[in-house]
């Protein structure tokens, strides 16, 4: 089933995968969720997360500099922290580390990631290093 969102979208998390608090639901017959097809054109999406398995090619995402795609996340994610640990700035690179870290753990499962560029909250002009890097 694929939805429609329009307006706001606060604090919200997506699963590709069925979560438990500290391990995987055995009461439950499926190893993932059907999460494809939906429309996010229209929604503001505010600290919001597409984690565990979902693949963010088979959705519609909301245009605008204010978001970033990428695929191929954890290559990107390596050559980041390759780059990062050369940073002269070590409150900087501290930075830098906790935001890589915290994006490999939650697109583990999944190659892609969407997200608000300023959800993450840390210095910016270390926040808009770090996505420039996992750009390139």
């Amino acid at each position: 089933m694929n939805a429609t969102f329009a307006g706001k979208v606060v604090s919200a998390k997506f699963f590709g995968r069925p979560e438990g608090l500290t391990e995987f639901p055995q009461h439950l017959k499926r190893q993932s969720n059907e999460f494809r097809g939906n429309d996010f054109r229209e929604a503001d999406l505010i600290d919001t997360s597409f984690i565990h398995g979902i693949n963010v090619d088979e959705q519609q995402w909301p245009p605008g500099d204010a978001y970033i795609k990428l695929d191929r996340v954890h290559e990107r994610i390596q050559k980041a922290r390759a780059s990062v640990s050369r940073w002269q700035d070590s409150k900087a690179r501290e930075e830098a580390w906790a935001m890589l870290e915290i994006y490999d753990r939650e697109t583990e499962h999944q190659d892609g990631v969407f997200a608000r560029r300023d959800d993450v909250t840390i210095a910016p002009g270390t926040r808009d290093q770090v996505w420039s890097l996992l750009q390139s």
